[in-house]
Formats: C-alpha cells, sequence, structure tokens
C-alpha cells in the first residue's frame, strides 16, 4: 500500500508531497500504516458538504491518496476539516523517516 499526502494552498506558492510504500517499511511500521489508513477511512466516508469553518486562505489544504493493490482511493480535505484520525495519518507519514518528500513551486 502507497500513501500519498500533497500539501498546499498556503500563502507560500509550494506544494509538498509525502510518499511512505508499505513494501519498503518493516512489518510493525507496514501494519501501523495500515491501522491508519482504516481508521482513516479514506474514500470510504461521505465527501465534506463544505467546510464548517471561515475561509481562511493562507490554511491550505491536502490530498490524501491511498493506492491499494485492489483500489485507489482519494480526498482532498482543508486543513481546518481534518478529523482527528485523518490529522494522525497525515503526521504519521509526514514523520516517518523513510518517506519521500518533493516539493515543487505551484502550479508546476
Amino acid at each position: 500500500m502507497k500513501v500519498s499526502i500533497t500539501q498546499g494552498g498556503t500563502i507560500v506558492p509550494v506544494v509538498t508531497t509525502i510518499e511512505v510504500d508499505s513494501d519498503v517499511l518493516a512489518a510493525k511500521d507496514a501494519e501501523a500504516l495500515r491501522k491508519l489508513v482504516e481508521r482513516a477511512a479514506i474514500g470510504k466516508q461521505p465527501a465534506p458538504a463544505g467546510s464548517s469553518h471561515p475561509a481562511q486562505p493562507d490554511r491550505g489544504g491536502y490530498r490524501i491518496t491511498i493506492d491499494d493493490e485492489s483500489q485507489r482511493a482519494s480526498v482532498s480535505l482543508p486543513d481546518a476539516d481534518l478529523r482527528p484520525e485523518t490529522r494522525e495519518l497525515v503526521d504519521w507519514v509526514s514523520a516517518h523517516p523513510q518517506a519521500t518528500r518533493r516539493t515543487s513551486p505551484l502550479g508546476r
């Protein structure tokens, strides 16, 4: 399973993508990633009807994509609308030492 998190939309015109692939993780980390993905339920919950927070253009947002052998699920969310389970997944992937990172200027 591969988890890809793209963050952008802040006042800084940069897009950052962080990916982690369970195939290259230790068994313990691969299991932790699987559990986090299950709890976050990416692609299994209804899309948010709209932010319950006032517009905050400098807060940015995330596009989270889960590529599994059998399916691909993706969701885009503003930072203010991340559920705790989704935030935990984002934080874990972002902090993992085996995650790959790419940064590019916005629009490229």
